[in-house]
């Protein structure tokens, strides 16, 4: 009533003649509305019934008879207020009858008012829409060919057409897009008619889902067109799609005569260190030219960014058939490497072939990419591949490169080639260091079944020299058969292993791998020895057997070096190699040995101290606490019966360390968490550390605790007796101690006293720090500059009264003591006359006087001490005898050449 008030009041104020003429045209236009209106609605209720539902299915079935599909649809109704709506829709093939997609409420209407001004306006709303799969496409056999026939535009009553379609819920399977889609869509597109040409613009905007690849979908999609239909001419003015990611722009024209079009697209990643890679910090922009019919067109691809300030890009023209697609010669560039090629892929199915090669100038642009990987060398790539449709794939893939380095190794040569061998892929391969190593890697391999990971090794050999591994077999999941032989293989000189410290040879060998992946069975015998060694090289023996249960190893030596050597590991273990397994309970072992250390450690590297000797070991192996939670127990004793240390002839000179695992390096087996060290070294004697002018002899006991990562050895070895000489003094050894304390390196720490009467001053040399960094310093009663001291040490008196060429002889020992010579180590005749001889303590004193005096003296037993002296002078000579009663109390016995005896007893006390 209100409405019908305000519109009566609005016809009072027109003049009398044209209000009538007005309300009655309202009147007519309003009784049409309510009479469209009705009809649609007894249309829509018509349509439900049994007959109508017939007559619309029948109607739909002749439309799509000669389609290949099926149409139903059901729950017709009156959408107000001039609309029809649906409440399903199917669709289906007419063959399968297999659902193609369907619709759930869907309504459709147009405008009220927009026909009065010669617009027409459809609304169509839709709450679902599923497509399950897109049909292959209907081969269309005798089809006489389409001739366009230029179309002129009729006066039709409409000047512009408005559609506005929004799809609340759109759902696509997986088998139209991978892991499916569901989302929203809104589609606006207004079209205006003027003569032949049909001006158009639209909008489309997705509301998209929470899936990985949203980024790179596109949010909204903008399009004008204009299209002559007499002249046949479709002209894409604009067209751009925008998503988080990437932004496409494209242009061109579609000729429906000829079907001649022209395609212009640039898309741009703005941020591809987001979505790609973060070392690509430019955009990066990919241009695409098209001209042509579908039967024949022409074209270009560019693609280009920046990688590391660098210029990136790949192009190729372009040859597009209705069959195939071709990149007719693809060039690329980056960092002075080169990429060229042929692509061809076919457009009716998946066959693809061409061939693609890289060339890399030098391996060293990859150090830009992965910091501190030192690479270096140059090679190409180059592969060659064919795959129709099901057909089983041909692919040829060779590599060849040269100078290969990485962290101070390097190969000279190494090749690759994959082929197809009946349908097989084949990998052939060889790589060799002829120069540093003389080092050579080959191998022979089937890959009869990649996806179950299936492996025949018709050959794979390493050799070092004249020595050799060789694998051959297969690998299957459900069956490996591996056997393995070596002999002379020398794993030193294997690169890239970080071996080059083991100096170890293989010597002989032999092994079978058996089982499947989820339980294999293992056997393994072989024989190791110090490389570099005579004939009469130690020999350690080793045999590994793993039954599906148990666990075990033998080891046993023998030979140069080894006195004895016998030792066992035994666990309980379960193995699987897919998915990798290691478990292990009630783990033991034991070792026992008696080792002579001088030619067990004379070709080893790090030896640089001249470590020498004799020492026993009894150590037992087992789980921590009884609990197999990866934490195992090293303990046992190790009994040193003579040690000889030759320290460096310099101070300056680097001391080698062993090889420091970091925390985050991989220190053992994942399946051994902690390996925990209970270890005693006793040693109460026959320590003997010479060099750096120090001759003498050392005793001490040291615990060894900690773990085998991070061992802490606490306690120290003292000097029982000995002597420093340095710039051809000797002084006498006040104190030598070397203390343990943690951790080695920075342990041990050295305390070093000499002292020398030198004239009216008494000079002390004293040595402390650690071992790896040794400190030296001069000291003297009266306190003197250094160079006074060493002066008085050498000359007997003050640096002011010495000559000139004592000035620089006094000058020269001040360089070598501060460390700064460079000259060679001074000739040792004593040390070379105590190895000659065997003897563990020589000494020569006053030599050129009266009173020059040679000293002798050897361990008889490791408590037994013999020392004999003489002099120059007639009747000098005498002996002595000194017995270790216990570890506190000795007794000494002396006899002199003129007829003197005398005899005394000692007691230690530490403290």
């Amino acid at each position: 009533m209100k409405i019908g008030n305000r519109i009566k009041h609005i016809l009072q104020k027109i003049p009398f003649g044209g209000g009538r003429i007005l309300a009655a045209v309202f009147s007519v236009l309003l009784v049409l509305f309510f009479v469209m209106a009705l009809g649609i609605q007894i249309f829509s209720m018509w349509l439900n019934s049994e007959s109508g539902s017939r007559w619309i299915n029948g109607q739909i079935d002749s439309a799509l008879r000669e389609s290949g599909y099926n149409v139903e649809l059901s729950g017709f109704n009156f959408a107000w207020p001039l609309g029809i709506g649906v409440d399903r829709l199917e669709v289906r093939g007419a063959k399968t009858n297999n659902m193609i997609g369907h619709s759930e409420g869907v309504k459709i209407s147009v405008g009220l008012v927009a026909p009065i001004i010669r617009q027409a306006v459809i609304y169509a709303r839709i709450d679902k829409l599923s497509i399950d799969y897109i049909p292959e496409k209907q081969e269309q056999k005798d089809q006489e060919e389409k001739i366009y026939v230029p179309i002129a535009m009729p006066d039709i009553f409409f000047k512009k057409t408005y559609l506005d379609l929004k799809i609340d819920q759109i759902i696509l399977s997986e088998e139209i897009i991978e892991g499916g889609y569901a989302g929203s869509l809104s589609y606006k597109q207004a079209l205006k008619i003027d003569g032949d040409h049909i001006k158009g613009q639209g909008e489309i905007e997705l509301g998209l889902p929470q899936v990985s690849y949203k980024s790179f979908l596109p949010d909204k999609i903008l399009f004008d067109l204009d299209a002559d239909l007499k002249a046949g001419v479709v002209d894409i003015s604009s067209l751009i799609a925008s998503s988080e990611a990437v932004f496409m722009e494209a242009s061109g024209e579609y000729h429906l005569a000829d079907q001649y079009m022209a395609l212009d697209v640039t898309s741009k990643l703005d941020r591809p260190d987001l979505y790609l890679d973060e070392m690509l910090v430019d955009p990066v922009v990919l241009s695409l030219v098209i001209k042509g019919t579908p039967e024949k067109a022409a074209g270009h691809f560019d693609l280009g960014t920046h990688i590391e300030g660098k210029v990136f890009e790949v192009n190729s023209p372009i040859d597009l058939t209705s069959q195939n697609v071709t990149f007719t010669k693809i060039e690329g560039s980056l960092m002075g490497n080169s990429l060229s090629g042929q692509v061809r892929a076919s457009l009716d199915n998946s066959a693809v072939n061409g061939q693609v090669a890289l060339s890399f100038k030098d391996l060293a642009f990859i150090n830009q990419f992965v910091p501190d990987l030192d690479l270096g060398g140059q090679g190409t790539i180059a592969a060659e591949f064919s795959q129709s449709g099901d057909a089983a794939q041909s692919i040829k893939v060779s590599g060849d490169f040269k100078n290969i380095s990485y962290e101070g190794e390097h190969l000279s040569d190494l090749s690759f080639r994959v082929m197809q061998k009946n349908n097989i892929p084949h990998l052939s391969f060889s790589a060799s260091n002829k120069e540093q190593h003389d080092f050579n890697l080959s191998g022979d391999l089937s890959l009869t079944d990649i996806a179950q990971r299936s492996v025949e090794i018709e050959k794979l050999e390493l050799r070092t020299g004249q020595g050799y591994v060789r694998v051959t077999g297969h690998i299957k999941p459900e069956a490996i058969g591996i056997d393995f032989s070596a002999q002379d293989f020398d794993l030193s000189r294997v690169p890239f292993a970080g071996l080059a410290e083991v100096p170890l040879v293989l010597s002989k060998a032999s092994g079978k791998i058996s089982g499947g992946f989820a339980a294999p069975i293992f056997d393994f015998d072989g024989d190791w020895q110090m490389s570099g060694q005579g004939a009469t090289r130690a020999v350690v023996t080793s045999k590994v057997k793993y039954n599906g249960q148990t666990l075990r190893a033998d080891v046993s030596g023998d030979g140069q070096g080894i006195k004895s050597l016998s030792g066992y590991a035994e666990l309980a273990a379960k193995i699987s190699l897919d998915p990798y397994v290691f478990e292990s309970e009630n783990a033991h072992g034991a070792v026992k040995a008696d080792l002579d250390l001088g030619p067990l450690l004379r070709h080893v590297p790090m030896n640089s101290f001249g470590v020498a000797g004799r020492v026993t070991l009894d150590l037992v192996f087992a789980t921590y606490g009884g609990q197999d939670d990866g934490r195992y127990l090293l303990s046992g004793d190790i009994l040193p019966e003579k040690i000889l240390i030759d320290l460096p002839s310099r101070f300056n000179s680097d001391i080698p360390r062993l090889n420091v695992v970091t925390k985050d390096e991989p220190q053992q087996p994942s399946f051994i968490k902690e390996v925990l060290l209970d270890l005693d070294f006793n040693a109460p004697n026959q320590i003997f550390v010479r060099g750096w002018g120090l001759d003498t002899e050392l005793g001490g006991v040291l615990d060894i605790g900690g773990s085998l990562d991070v061992p802490d050895i606490n306690g120290s070895l003292s000097s029982l007796r000995g002597r420093y000489e340095e710039f051809g003094k000797k002084f006498d050894l006040e104190r030598a101690v070397l203390t343990f304390q943690g951790s080695v390196p920075p342990s041990p720490y050295l305390d070093i006293v000499a002292s020398n009467d030198a004239g009216d001053v008494t000079a002390k040399i004293l040595i402390g720090g650690n071992a790896a960094k040794p400190s030296i310093k001069l000291s003297s009663v009266p306190e003197l500059p250094q160079d006074e001291i060493l002066s008085r040490i050498l000359f007997g008196t003050s640096s002011a009264k010495i000559s000139p060429f004592q000035a620089v002889q006094l000058a020269q020992a001040l360089q070598r003591f501060s460390g700064n010579s460079t000259g060679p180590a001074l000739f040792d005749p004593i040390g070379t006359l105590r190895k000659a001889t065997g003897l563990d303590d020589i000494s020569v004193e006053g030599v050129g006087t009266k009173d020059a005096k040679v000293s002798a003296g050897k361990y008889i037993t490791d408590k037994v001490y013999v020392d004999v002296k003489r002099g120059a002078s007639e009747n000098s000579g005498s002996a002595s005898v000194r017995v270790k009663v216990s570890p506190q109390v000795s007794v000494e016995s002396s006899a002199g050449e003129n007829g003197s005896a005398g005899g005394s007893v000692f007691w230690e006390w530490e403290y």
